[in-house]
């Protein structure tokens, strides 16, 4: 294997807690300049910011998992969270659910036990798009997860079946491509995109991890840069992956430091924040041999100029 580059070494974590199991989909709001994420298997969502660090730290407990956060617009009061069952609004000054959005599984009440939202994104029109899959606890996951694209009006529509984990979910900066994560295969999909009705091309294998290019690890959370290339977290990889955005060539990499199962990267304030994992139950020695794992880490990327983060857009009474 020829030797990636390294872009930046992130050393030692911005956030850390023993109480980390699985930080995900980090969501950062320039308007109170605090970001937020979930972590999922702890049913529950964090806030701080990039300045104070540590002493910020809130923790807010929920209801059930949630897998992401998106901004709203027009709404300074609330997050929408990709909770277990769909979407859901929450308070940014409580944590509270406060309203119910829609339902995934509306019409299988047994599905909606077993499932759970698993990473997600909102496209240039103000979409909100998440995969499903089997959730904590119900066993092995198959292929019985799906990618979802919920419109402005609420109503989720599956857009791609016989997903396993699904994670990163990204679009390009010219509109004409559409990414998504398969971590079971270690394959990211590219499929040409409408962004005007949402709708997907057919399925490319765009890039399929091998350890003889890409290391260890399989992709996972994913965000783009404003030149369109993706960065990718690659889990049982310690670091974050630079692909190019036509090509996926390989073009470097961010060291993670400390810990391995590194989860879920995004831009905030001039260097790229990355979340990593604890998740004991698939790697037992995982907090032993990894002295940061499950913490929240963030490295400076000069010259690196951050994709649009675009915000949920819902109807009136949505």
């Amino acid at each position: 294997m020829a030797a990636i580059p390294i872009i930046a070494t992130a050393s030692k974590p911005i956030l850390h807690s023993p109480d980390f199991w699985l930080p995900e989909s980090p969501v950062h709001d320039a308007t109170t300049g605090l970001t937020w994420f979930p972590d999922i298997p702890s049913s529950c969502i964090y806030s701080f910011s990039l300045s104070a660090g540590q002493s910020s730290l809130k923790r807010y407990p929920t209801p059930s998992p949630i897998g992401a956060l998106f901004l709203i617009a027009s709404d300074a009061l609330h997050l929408l969270a990709a909770s277990k069952t769909g979407l859901v609004k929450i308070s940014k000054a409580t944590g509270e659910v406060v309203s119910t959005v829609n339902t995934l599984y509306a019409d299988d009440a047994e599905k909606a036990e077993l499932m759970r939202v698993n990473d997600g994104v909102v496209d240039p029109r103000g979409r909100v798009w998440v995969g499903s899959m089997r959730s904590f606890g119900k066993g092995m996951p198959g292929d019985e997860g799906a990618i979802w694209r919920c419109g402005n009006d609420g109503v989720p529509v599956v857009v791609k079946e016989r997903a396993i984990v699904p994670n990163g979910i990204a679009f390009s900066p010219c509109g004409r491509w559409a990414y998504i994560v398969e971590t079971r295969t270690k394959v990211i999909a590219r499929h040409s995109f409408d962004v005007d009705t949402g709708a997907l091309g057919p399925e490319e294998k765009w890039v399929v991890f091998d350890e003889a290019v890409h290391g260890p690890g399989a992709p996972d959370g994913v965000c783009v840069d404003a030149g369109g290339d993706l960065w990718v977290a690659v889990f049982n990889g310690s670091c974050v992956l630079r692909l190019d955005g036509e090509t996926g060539e390989v073009k470097g990499k961010v060291v993670v430091e400390g810990s391995r199962q590194v989860a879920c990267p995004r831009f905030v304030e001039g260097g790229l924040l990355v979340t990593t994992g604890a998740l004991v139950h698939m790697d037992p020695k995982v907090r032993e041999e990894c002295e940061w794992a499950g913490d929240v880490f963030w490295v400076e990327l000069p010259g690196v100029e951050a994709g649009v983060v675009f915000e949920a857009v819902l109807d009136e009474g949505v």
